[in-house]
């Protein structure tokens, strides 16, 4: 072979490659991707932490220069996949609606092609948990803590219904409570007992819980609440002695509370209790304030004024103001 022949043989070499359609580059160590991409398909959200997929199967296709039967090997951080060659599914199941919520995962295919093993990886953030139940119903009063709408729970006026159920993904649709009075629908969308005529006898509602992927909490529809009581009117306080009455040490003074019936001609809610600010001895509706307990409270001889107070089991309550003078 002559000189020219071995300086021209590498360009020919190169030439002949070429056109015996040589295309891939491999790299040691780094398999490219070959254009080979994953799209994802399922419901979803976006929000402040990018897309969400949840509230059923998620769907991960393989795209691009790979073909329907190309080996694949699929596999994800945590949770459960079902791969079928280039598609692959998240179900929508037990173990993943337990684990697949809270931090992001990744989804791994090992694509199987004549260059050798090119992995693509997709990393998801997913919801399938449902929302989950604190309890029932809670109401809030002012001036108390929140507490659950249990069995003839008695609730005043002011009185505003929370559904106890959160979310630790995406978040809850609204959730709508409806009022019914001895099991007739009284109001659609409650959320305060002053939107309901004084009663005895309510049930609350509810149509759906789930949250904004359409997770939903695996109980049937029906009563979250009750049946609870509305009392709106505060008790009535009687005193047994005119205003002005003179009195001795002696004397017995007796206030009685009463709970006016409700609107709907039920007893109301009941359990009065009273005080006054000048002390006394309360038993059941009743409260009993001597002259000798007045002038051992302070009181002197002249014109008293005693203030009592009665409060029903709903919360309402109501002041009573007695004038005696102390001989």
């Amino acid at each position: 072979m002559n000189t020219s022949a071995k300086k021209y043989a590498p360009l020919l070499l190169g030439l002949l490659m070429t056109a015996c359609g040589t295309t891939t580059e491999i790299t040691e160590g780094k398999p490219p991707t070959q254009g080979i991409t994953a799209q994802v398909s399922g419901n979803n959200l976006t929000g402040d932490q990018g897309t969400v997929y949840g509230g059923g199967a998620v769907t991960i296709t393989l795209t691009g220069p790979v073909e329907t039967k190309t080996p694949v090997t699929w596999s994800v951080s945590q949770g459960a996949i079902v791969g079928q060659g280039i598609s692959a599914v998240l179900p929508y199941s037990d173990i993943n609606r337990q684990v697949l919520t809270g931090q992001p995962i990744t989804v791994t295919a090992i694509v199987t092609t004549s260059s050798g093993a090119v992995p693509i990886t997709v990393p998801l953030r997913v919801d399938d948990q449902a929302p989950q139940a604190n309890g029932g119903v809670t109401a809030t009063v002012p001036g108390r803590p929140a507490f659950f709408v249990g069995e003839n729970a008695e609730l005043p006026g002011t009185a505003t219904f929370q559904i106890s159920f959160t979310d630790g993904g995406v978040g809850l649709n609204p959730v709508k409570l409806s009022a019914y009075l001895r099991g007739l629908p009284v109001l659609g969308d409650v959320h305060a007992a002053s939107e309901l005529p004084e009663a005895r006898g309510y049930t609350l509602r509810v149509d759906v819980i789930s949250d904004r992927l359409g997770n939903r909490v695996d109980v049937p529809p029906g009563t979250v609440a009750g049946p609870f009581n509305v009392d709106f009117k505060a008790p009535v306080v009687t005193s047994s002695a005119p205003q002005g009455t003179k009195i001795q040490d002696s004397t017995v003074l007796t206030f009685t509370g009463t709970d006016p019936m409700r609107d709907d001609r039920t007893p109301g809610s009941g359990g009065v209790t009273l005080s006054s600010d000048k002390g006394g001895t309360s038993s059941g509706n009743t409260l009993t304030l001597t002259g000798a307990q007045l002038r051992a409270g302070g009181a002197s001889s002249g014109p008293v004024t005693i203030t009592v107070t009665a409060t029903d089991a709903a919360g309402n309550a109501t002041t009573f103001i007695q004038t005696v003078t102390l001989e």
